[in-house]
């Protein structure tokens, strides 16, 4: 208990909330006393109901990870939370170290949420900041990955598992799709804000050569070039007749033309 203790101490010290995934009722009854605030049952704890229902009792928010379960499975567990109330955030997992790109599963956070109508988190096995990206892009209200100090170090899930500066990196992607995903973008009012811009990047119709008065302007004597501002296209120009002498490199407007 104490070292439990001093582990939750040093969390909240550091600005963090201390977090633990038990995997037995006297887990369950070691954390409580811990005061602990939220809980995560474990992949394989999901068809444990005793112990869900020892966790649900509690009325505290739970996180569920579903590397190794069914829809049917959620489902029960589920029941016995909704009948003690607590909030529930369901976490999509594949349950490989590493998972593979080809498991990852990203299209079951809208099926998820679909399903049961809760929130859908995302747990990954990856080693790399990729699918949690995603997942926030497709929905996902919390991102659960595995930490190493370095990828160089022993350990079961080292190779599932991505670094401090990993993980500073993804965070800041999350803040930024965050607020990318909160300002939706009107193509039409962005593209009349950018009107100045959007001439000096269009083309118009100019002079490739001096043009006589009262000729008729044929197509190999324009040319479109930047910026814009004027004619957009050769048949809009080629055929008229000139309304005046157009000197070559002249930008071609309406008055040059009868």
């Amino acid at each position: 208990y104490e070292q439990w203790a001093g582990l939750k101490t040093h969390a909240e010290k550091s600005g963090l909330e201390f977090l633990c995934t038990p995997f037995s009722i006297e887990a369950v009854e070691l954390l409580e006393q811990l005061k602990i605030e939220k809980w995560k049952i474990g992949s394989g704890e999901v068809t444990l109901l005793p112990l869900i229902e020892k966790i649900a009792e509690t009325n505290k928010p739970v996180f569920i990870s579903t590397g190794l379960s069914t829809l049917n499975e959620i489902n029960e567990a589920l029941k016995i939370f909704k009948k003690h109330g607590n909030k529930v955030t369901i976490f999509q997992c594949t349950t490989h170290y590493p998972v593979l790109p080809e498991n990852v599963g990203l299209n079951n956070i809208a099926e998820l949420h679909h399903q049961f109508q809760c929130p859908v988190g995302f747990s990954d096995h990856s080693g790399t900041i990729y699918p949690s990206l995603a997942a926030v892009t497709l929905g996902a209200v919390a991102i659960e990955v595995h930490i190493t100090f370095s990828k160089k170090m022993f350990g079961p899930d080292v190779t599932s598992s991505i670094t401090i500066e990993d993980l500073v990196q993804m965070c800041q992607g999350i803040r930024y799709i965050e607020k990318v995903m909160r300002y939706p973008v009107d193509k039409d009012l962005i593209a009349c804000k950018l009107s100045d811009t959007k001439k000096l990047f269009e083309r118009s119709v100019y002079a490739r050569e001096s043009i006589q008065k009262k000729s008729v302007i044929r197509d190999d004597q324009i040319i479109l070039l930047k910026p814009g501002g004027g004619f957009r296209q050769i048949d809009e120009v080629a055929g008229k007749v000139a309304a005046k002498d157009i000197h070559k490199g002249h930008r071609l407007s309406g008055e040059d033309l009868k």
